[in-house]
């Protein structure tokens, strides 16, 4: 009998890991990027396509996650990734100093 609930037990915790949805890895984008960096809908409300788009959406499926993009106003871009509403942010018109800001940390050979 206890090995019929262990056995069941594995079968719901396994299936539950299956129909797990991926993390959202929320990447910015600045809605006043232009083609080919980010290519807006017609409203202006929706990323529809361009660099961004296809870099992003490339490394979230590297990192097996779901990428949700966030349009922000240009001066909402640095805020928004320091305040934790995106995780990354793709921008082509980085302010001076962010890049060096940023910096990933050097890692020991």
């Amino acid at each position: 009998m206890a090995s019929l609930h262990k056995k069941w037990l594995l079968l719901c915790l396994f299936s539950s890991m299956a129909q797990a949805e991926p993390a959202p890895l929320r990447i910015g984008v600045s809605d006043t990027d232009a083609a080919p960096i980010a290519v807006l809908s017609e409203d202006g409300n929706a990323l529809t396509g361009g660099l961004a788009r296809d870099l992003g959406a490339l490394l979230a499926d590297e990192m097996g996650m779901k990428p949700q993009f966030a349009l922000l106003a240009r001066r909402r871009v640095e805020p928004s990734i320091e305040t934790g509403k995106v995780d990354i942010i793709c921008n082509a018109q980085c302010q001076p100093g962010l890049v060096r800001q940023f910096r990933p940390p050097q890692l020991e050979p």
